[in-house]
């Protein structure tokens, strides 16, 4: 008896999606660190323009889905920079002596890669940010490996964690030097770092 195969299209539709989300989230990460370690926190439309198709130019996809991932990224971007909460975020950043876009730390005895999005220092202070398109996208345990390298390596600092959405725009500090209670076992987790097609720009 011969079989006929079907493609589940709504799967399809719903991998498709998550590749847009993702692919989108990367865009506008690359797009705010760039921004944060130049110090530009009031872009002109070239600038932003400019960006998006360096972020694009690693991405192989048709042209509609180019200019869809553009469209989607510079519609986000200019609702962010009306908001006062843009404004709130640049002045934390504005007087740090130095930002750094998605450095790459190898940690414990396993050599476990981490990659915070940004990591900002003042001089008695480090932020960490972690960029996120939406808020079910993050994972507390992320927060957790990132702390335990920082305490080690600046036990004379305080650390300030915070976590950036996209949509919708805000942040909020999740964690303080002094204060962590998340109530996870470490050794439940595996490498979560989010891994990401950039570099850091030269």
């Amino acid at each position: 008896m011969p079989f006929k195969f079907y493609q589940n299209i709504s799967f399809l539709n719903s991998l498709q999606e998550k590749a847009f989300h993702l692919q989108l989230g990367e865009i506008l990460h690359f797009i705010l660190g760039t921004l944060c370690v130049k110090r530009n926190f009031e872009p002109s439309s070239e600038e932003l323009n400019l960006l998006i198709e360096k972020a694009l130019f690693l991405y192989t996809h048709p042209f509609q889905a180019r200019e869809d991932l553009k469209t989607e990224a510079l519609k986000i971007l200019f609702e962010v920079f009306s908001i006062p909460r843009w404004g709130e975020f640049a002045k934390i950043l504005k007087d740090c002596t130095a930002i750094f876009r998605e450095i790459e730390v190898f940690s414990g005895p396993e050599n476990q890669l981490l990659r915070p999005d940004l990591l900002a220092f003042k001089e008695r202070e480090v932020l960490l940010w972690e960029f996120k398109l939406r808020r079910k996208d993050f994972k507390e345990e992320q927060i957790i490996f990132y702390k335990s390298f920082l305490d080690k390596l600046y036990p004379n600092k305080k650390k300030r964690f915070y976590l950036l959405t996209f949509v919708p725009f805000d942040f909020e500090m999740i964690v303080e030097s002094g204060g962590f209670d998340f109530k996870y076992d470490t050794k439940e987790f595996s490498h979560p770092t989010q891994l990401t097609l950039f570099k850091n720009p030269g």
